[in-house]
């Protein structure tokens, strides 16, 4: 991110005229040769809908080859939106992603991607929304949340961001030198609020967590990456 501030203050133009689109080619310039099979968007506020389309057709311009798929709370409910939009997206999951990403990774690798996309009916298509398709997206959710291993976050490109997060969200009490981490112990919401999504991505079952596996989950994230504070953002605690 330091290159990405110094070449905008590098520009003769002033920072005012560093847009969107030159900030998404600056990031994407420090990938370097890397050509990714397939390139996953998680968007889960209505905030993030007008970042998509620059976001998607920079995608698809500098990797054409790769595979853009998008998932979270706003494409579940958005669908039919997005591709009436025309946003350069192959395919849009519904629902929770870990069991429909880890099928397509495993049809890329079978090199049959197009097929498994066809025929699944938790990916969304600009195809299967056609008026005629009669398609209905059904998701594929974990029933038990405790087979999901824990996350590997040395991938990370900016952990030092993530294990800081508090000052991006609604908590108050942000102290320097603290690594924070979000833990959600459950999934699902019985109830139906015209204003929330939630309902679309985890369904209106609440799913938990055992308390052994989120005893183990703060040992582990404290042991590997030195997180001291955890803090619970579940829709219902």
């Amino acid at each position: 991110m330091n290159r990405v501030a110094k070449r905008k203050n590098e520009l003769s133009e002033g920072f005012e005229k560093y847009t969107f689109e030159n900030f998404l080619e600056e990031s994407f310039s420090l990938l370097g040769n890397f050509i990714p099979d397939v390139i996953g968007i998680s968007a889960l506020f209505c905030s993030n809908y007008r970042d998509l389309n620059p976001l998607t057709s920079l995608l698809k311009k500098t990797y054409p080859k790769s595979l853009i798929v998008c998932g979270g709370h706003l494409p579940s409910a958005s669908y039919l939106r997005m591709y009436e939009d025309n946003l350069a997206v192959d395919a849009i999951a519904f629902g929770e992603g870990e069991i429909p990403l880890l099928e397509l990774v495993g049809a890329i690798f079978s090199g049959k991607a197009n097929e498994y996309l066809t025929e699944s009916s938790c990916w969304v298509t600009k195809e299967k929304c056609q008026p005629k398709s009669g398609f209905v997206p059904r998701d594929k959710a974990i029933v038990n949340l405790d087979e999901i291993p824990p996350f590997d976050l040395s991938i990370l490109v900016f952990p030092d961001v993530y294990f800081n997060s508090t000052s991006y969200f609604f908590v108050i009490d942000s102290q320097a030198g603290v690594n924070e981490m979000f833990l959600f112990s459950t999934r699902g919401c019985p109830y139906h609020c015209v204003f929330c999504a939630s309902q679309n991505v985890h369904g209106n079952k609440v799913r938990s967590y055992s308390v052994e596996r989120i005893k183990s989950d703060i040992f582990y994230y404290h042991e590997q990456y030195n997180i001291n504070r955890f803090i619970f953002y579940d829709d219902h605690f």
